[in-house]
């Protein structure tokens, strides 16, 4: 339940706002205003960097609805990243206002980011439910506090410290390639379905996720399913974590689940996929289970860390 590194919700951001299917909306709130213009530029950056997607930023006006500024501050591709939300909403109505444009927003047909303050978000909860609870993700929140006073230097520090090298990506791209090549020559030598899918395909589309090519990877797995249509146990885990990255949130906790069902009894393994299942459930928005599953995973890591302890 800690929170990710700072790089690793930048990078959370940008992957949303670059899905080409996505239509939804969801909510970053960040506690120094200082960091906001450096931390926008990074999401931005990362996306045309990491996702070849170029995004737009809205600066909303009080005085025009908010249908017509989204749709014209809309890039051709990408998605849209929108500032003045808290000033926006000062005036009386505007919340309840906002919540009816809610499915105006999902049908723009691109991902929307707003960034909130804290006293924002709440007004945004209790007055516009419907808007709040329809969100794509779990808030995501920027507890930094600029400590210099050029915010870009102390965000590049982060930045270094997080972000994977161009190297790193390199060896990525290349075993990608790699994999590719050989679930082509196992076809051409005409393997059955069953070990293409397992052997060879799922190794692919879990290189694929690691790169962040979420939509070749899911493709992978539709187009390669095993011929008895389940995949075998050891392999639960992983198939569920591609869908998870992909923000395919109901298939991968199916998996998951299915994963935690054949883990062994108290098992590091159980624990790990109670933590995931937390972890997702946490994403969506659905704390009552994701702390249910929190809890079952701090239980489960108390007693096998005091079975460790009891070894002679």
């Amino acid at each position: 339940m800690t929170q990710r590194p700072y790089f690793s919700r930048i990078n959370q951001l940008a992957r949303f706002l670059s899905r080409e299917d996505e239509r939804g909306y969801a909510f970053a709130c960040i506690q120094d205003e200082r960091l906001l213009p450096a931390a926008t530029e990074a999401i931005i950056e990362t996306a045309r960097n990491k996702y070849q997607t170029r995004l737009a930023i809205c600066q909303l006006e009080s005085a025009s609805p908010i249908l017509p500024q989204l749709q014209a501050a809309m890039d051709e591709t990408g998605g849209l990243i929108i500032q003045g939300l808290p000033h926006y909403l000062a005036e009386e109505g505007k919340v309840q206002s906002l919540n009816y444009a809610r499915e105006g927003m999902v049908q723009l047909g691109r991902p929307l980011l707003f960034w909130v303050d804290e006293p924002t978000l709440r007004r945004i909860s209790n007055l516009a439910t419907d808007l709040f609870s329809q969100r794509r993700m779990v808030v995501v929140y920027f507890d930094e506090t600029a400590e210099i006073e050029l915010p870009d230097d102390f965000l590049q520090a982060r930045f270094q410290e997080e972000y994977l090298s161009q190297e790193a990506y390199r060896a990525l791209e290349l075993q990608v390639e790699l994999k590719k090549r050989q679930l082509r020559e196992a076809e051409e030598a005409g393997l059955p379905a069953q070990r293409l899918a397992i052997d060879f395909a799922l190794p692919l589309a879990e290189a694929y996720a690691e790169l962040d090519g979420q939509r070749q990877a899911i493709a992978l797995l539709e187009q390669y399913p095993p011929t008895d249509g389940a995949w075998p146990e050891d392999k639960l885990r992983t198939v569920g974590n591609i869908y998870w990255k992909a923000g395919k949130y109901e298939p991968a906790i199916q998996y998951l689940k299915k994963a935690l069902n054949h883990a062994p009894e108290e098992s590091t393994l159980q624990s790990a996929l109670l933590s995931a299942l937390g972890d997702i459930h946490r994403d969506i928005g659905k704390y009552v289970e994701a702390l249910q599953y929190y809890e079952l995973g701090l239980s489960l890591s108390q007693k096998l860390t005091k079975k460790l302890k009891d070894q002679p």
